[in-house]
């Protein structure tokens, strides 16, 4: 005897499931005042003037600062951007630890106070 678990929902509980994933999903940018300075090595160093709060950036870095001051992205963006750019050596780099890099670069640069979290879009109504 088979029992069907799929039973279907209330036609008034529905959500959109995009919608909420998309409302869920953090997207960064870094602040307006901050300062990049690029040197010739590739490298870089952010900087915020009203606080004097900065970090030295490594290549891979230089390339998710410019990411960030040009839009607001997500992590998996900005993992991509990382894997596509002529100036990041990733090779066959596992793409679970790069997004675990950039995780830990982000929470590194918010608590100096650099990177601010943007609300993406028009928030889901569930009612």
């Amino acid at each position: 005897m088979s029992r069907n678990i799929l039973r279907p929902i209330d036609r008034s509980l529905y959500i959109d499931i995009v919608q909420v994933l998309d409302a869920m999903r953090c997207f960064y940018q870094l602040k307006d005042d901050i300062c990049v300075r690029r040197e010739n090595d590739g490298c870089a160093i952010a900087f915020d003037p009203g606080s004097g709060a900065f970090v030295g950036l490594n290549s891979s870095a230089t390339v998710l600062c410019d990411t960030l001051r040009k839009q607001a992205t997500d992590i998996e963006s900005l993992v991509d951007r990382l894997f596509d750019s002529p100036d990041c050596s990733l090779g066959s780099a596992d793409r679970s630890r790069v997004a675990s890099d950039v995780e830990i670069f982000l929470a590194t640069i918010d608590k100096l106070g650099l990177l601010e979290t943007v609300t993406p879009g028009k928030p889901f109504n569930l009612g």
